[in-house]
Parts: structure tokens; sequence; C-alpha cells
């Protein structure tokens, strides 16, 4: 029998490391974002500049948003990127989100993106 966890306004915030060094290198998170539309649980991650385009945050978000939808009640997460910021775009778009459309937060540009746990487990039964 498996258990989901409700998290409700929780944040979970976790370290990305390089395996073979131990070498802590960035995060990926989720918490929620008020300047987003309900349901408004927004994944997020950051990588050293140093670590970029080596899949290091493609996979550790791919990995936060199986545990979330496997083992919690979240249904509906959030992504944003600034609109100029095409790596961390590819990334969102990667992990199976869906464009929405362009929002405005503390008056900067960004590309929102939506992915739900049922999008989601009919891409991984692809």
């Amino acid at each position: 029998m498996r258990t989901t966890t409700n998290i409700d306004d929780h944040i979970l915030r976790l370290g990305i490391f390089k395996k073979i060094t131990n070498e802590f290198i960035g995060w990926c998170c989720t918490g929620m974002k008020g300047e987003l539309p309900a349901p408004n649980r927004e994944i997020m991650y950051a990588v050293s500049s140093e670590y970029h385009n080596n899949g290091y945050a493609t996979k550790a978000t791919k990995g936060l948003i199986g545990y979330l939808f496997e083992n919690t009640n979240v249904d509906v997460l959030n992504a944003i990127a600034l609109i100029k910021n095409v790596p961390s775009n590819k990334i969102i778009e990667k992990c199976g989100f869906t464009y929405l459309g362009q929002q405005t937060i503390e008056n900067q540009l960004y590309n929102h993106y939506v992915l739900t746990k049922s999008v989601w487990i009919k891409n991984i039964a692809l």
C-alpha cells in the first residue's frame, strides 16, 4: 500500500551533488509561488555555471517531478523561466511541461509552463 503525503504549502529543497566527488553543484526545489495562478506549486532549479550543459538540472528536475507525482498529493506543477534564458526554457520543455504564456513577476517577463500528473503519466508510458 502506497502512502500519499499531503505537502500543502511545504517547501522541499534538495541539493544536487556530483557523484564522483560529492561536490555540491546546485539545487532543485519546490514551493508555492504566490504570483502564479492556483494551483501554484512551482518547481525550480539552479546549477553552478561551470556545470551547465551536463544534464544535471534536467535529471534533478525529472527526479523531483517523479517524486512529487508518485508520493504526494500534487497534481499540477508550474515552472517559470526568464524569456531570454533559453537553456532554462529547454530544461522545462525536456521535463514535459506545456507552455502556457508569459507572466510578469517583479517587473520581469517569464515564460510560464505547467505539467499535470495525468500528462506526466502519459509521457512516462511512452
